[in-house]
């Protein structure tokens, strides 16, 4: 976990575009053995996510950060496995009893987490705050003294909203004329580092994503339904089920072919203001991953992405905004994404986009080990 520390330690995480990269170093060693194991095989001194998948161990400290507004020595020393510091203890304590309500009150659905109450503070407030000037008196007749809600236009099907979007962006059938794209990107992420990056995409299944980094390419492959992963110079692992689905939302290319097949359990509902435009909200499951798509109601652009991805306790959220649409061989494309998550942001500026470009499929082979001199 040395490499989660962001925000004190001024250490950058590196998304390597939208992948959870954010365990490097040690962590992501530890990771490379965990697939389909539980938490205690693979981590010493666990003793309330024991049966947790080890996988996910990460990505819950990461949740654990985000939500009370810390980092990782807050609770470790050096040495991970050793308990001398009492928020340690008190967090296996607050584990337990989200986990007890959860189960007594809500049939053991994640209502509750850490952020209900801690809402990024380490000491979460046990009071109501005092009045102010936005006080408002209570109104038995509106929310909370709020004014009524405005009427709201007709909420159109998903299917309508998404048919609009894909007749703005130039049409599925001038999208499928791309069998190959590469897109090439400068990315700056929350403390100002900047690194390039590759997004290699090739029909029907193919995606690779490459971010350049300082330490060695970091490179996220995917065929079909399999693939591998590998950080910097590390050995690379097979991919996980969490990351086949980040990397589908994120290839554009696949993404517009595949978002009305792939797409279940679909509702629609008003969004929020993105860019100040208004939207509809598309909500909906790509493969395991609880996605959002935000549509402008007028142009019918996809202005946000927002997905969900599992952890050990709740949900670690990914936003992606999409803005600067630009014309390329008769399609429409967004020139500028910025992608948020609870530790972090990145912008991602496109430099090129070229379709039907050569892609080797040599470069989804999983490379092997490097051996060790």
């Amino acid at each position: 976990m040395k490499g989660i520390g962001l925000r004190k330690r001024g250490i950058s995480v590196a998304f390597g575009l939208v992948l959870v990269l954010a365990f490097a170093a040690s962590g992501a060693r530890a990771q490379n053995g965990a697939a389909g194991k539980k938490a205690s095989e693979v981590f010493k001194n666990i003793q309330v996510l024991k049966d947790a998948p080890a996988e996910q161990l990460l990505p819950t400290m990461q949740f654990f950060e985000a939500s009370l507004g810390v980092t990782c020595d807050f609770c470790h020393v050096e040495a991970r496995d050793k308990d001398e510091k009492m928020n340690k203890v008190m967090a296996r304590k607050m584990i337990t009893m989200v986990r007890n309500i959860n189960k007594d009150v809500f049939d053991s659905r994640r209502e509750v987490t850490c952020y209900t109450c801690h809402r990024g503070s380490a000491d979460p407030p046990g009071t109501p705050r005092v009045a102010d000037a936005d006080y408002r008196p209570w109104d038995p007749d509106s929310a909370n003294g709020a004014e009524p809600p405005q009427q709201r236009p007709p909420v159109p099907p998903p299917d309508q909203i998404i048919d609009k979007y894909l007749q703005a962006i130039g049409g599925l059938d001038a999208v499928k004329k791309a069998n190959t794209r590469v897109v090439k990107a400068t990315v700056t992420d929350s403390i100002g580092r900047r690194f390039g990056m590759e997004i290699l995409s090739k029909a029907p299944e193919g995606s690779i994503l490459i971010a350049h980094q300082a330490t060695g390419d970091v490179v996220t492959a995917r065929t079909g339904d399999t693939g591998w992963f590998r950080a910097g110079n590390g050995a690379p692992r097979d991919i996980r089920p969490n990351e086949l689905d980040d990397l589908r939302v994120q290839d554009v290319l696949y993404f517009v072919t595949h978002v009305k097949q792939s797409l279940t359990d679909l509702q629609t509902r008003p969004g929020d203001k993105v860019f100040d435009r208004d939207t509809w909200q598309v909500r909906g499951t790509w493969g395991k991953t609880p996605v959002r798509l935000f549509f402008g109601r007028g142009t019918g652009n996809l202005l946000r992405v927002v997905y969900l991805t599992q952890n050990a306790i709740g949900q670690n959220p990914t936003r992606i905004d999409f803005t600067d649409y630009r014309e390329v061989n008769g399609v429409r494309f967004p020139f500028l994404w910025t992608i948020a998550r609870p530790l972090g942001y990145q912008t991602v500026r496109i430099d090129q986009v070229q379709n039907n470009a050569p892609v080797d499929d040599a470069k989804f082979a999983r490379p092997q080990a490097k051996s060790a001199s």
